[in-house]
C-alpha cells in the first residue's frame, strides 16, 4: 500500500481556526467599548460637580433665585426650569470655549459628546462675525455666541435645551 504524505490543515480545521479568531476579536471589541463607556460616564459625572477651573457651579443655586453666572464670560442669565442643574466646563481643545450640559441631558442624549452647546465671548459687534455661530446676546463692546452641535438639532432633548438657552440669554446681564 502506498502512503500519502499529507501536509497542512484540512478545510474544517482552517474554518474552526478562523471562527475562533473572529470570536476572540468580537469579545475583545465588546469589552473595550464597554470599558470606554464606563470611563466616559465617570469623567462626565465629575465634570458636573466641578468645571475645569475648579468652580463648583452647583453653589450658584444657593442664591435661591434662578440666576446662573458664567464668571469667565462675565454674564448672568435667568435659568429656566429646563436648565436646572446647568453646568459648564472649559473645552480641552479650545480654551475660552465652554461646554454646557445638565445631568438630564447627559443621561438622555448619547450622541452629543455630553454637551448641548458651546458658548464663548468675543469682542466687538456680532455683525462683524462670519463664523457659523448663533448670537445669544450683544452687549456694549462684546457679545456672547453659541455653537450648537449638529446632533442637538436632530433630537427632541437637544432642541429643548438649545431653545431654553436662547430664551435664557434674552434677559442676560453683565455681572457687576
Amino acid at each position: 500500500m502506498k502512503k500519502l504524505n499529507q501536509r497542512g490543515f484540512s478545510l474544517i480545521e482552517g474554518l474552526l481556526i478562523i471562527i475562533a479568531i473572529a470570536l476572540i476579536g468580537f469579545v475583545g471589541f465588546y469589552v473595550y467599548n464597554a470599558n470606554k463607556k464606563t470611563d466616559t460616564s465617570a469623567n462626565n459625572s465629575s465634570e458636573i460637580i466641578k468645571n475645569d477651573k475648579g468652580h463648583d457651579n452647583k453653589n450658584e443655586e444657593q442664591k435661591q433665585d434662578n440666576s446662573f453666572e458664567f464668571k469667565e464670560l462675565g454674564v448672568k442669565i435667568n435659568r429656566t426650569t429646563e436648565l436646572a442643574g446647568l453646568t459648564y466646563s472649559e473645552d480641552e481643545q479650545a480654551p475660552r470655549l465652554y461646554n454646557l450640559t445638565t445631568p438630564e441631558f447627559k443621561e438622555k442624549d448619547t450622541d452629543c459628546a455630553g454637551f448641548f452647546a458651546q458658548i464663548a465671548k468675543s469682542e466687538g459687534d456680532f455683525g462683524d462675525n462670519v463664523a457659523p455661530v448663533k448670537l445669544l446676546k450683544q452687549f456694549d463692546g462684546y457679545y456672547i455666541y453659541a455653537n450648537f452641535p449638529t446632533c442637538t438639532s436632530f433630537s427632541d432633548i437637544g432642541k429643548k435645551y438649545t431653545t431654553s438657552l436662547e430664551e435664557a440669554f434674552k434677559t442676560a446681564k453683565p455681572i457687576e
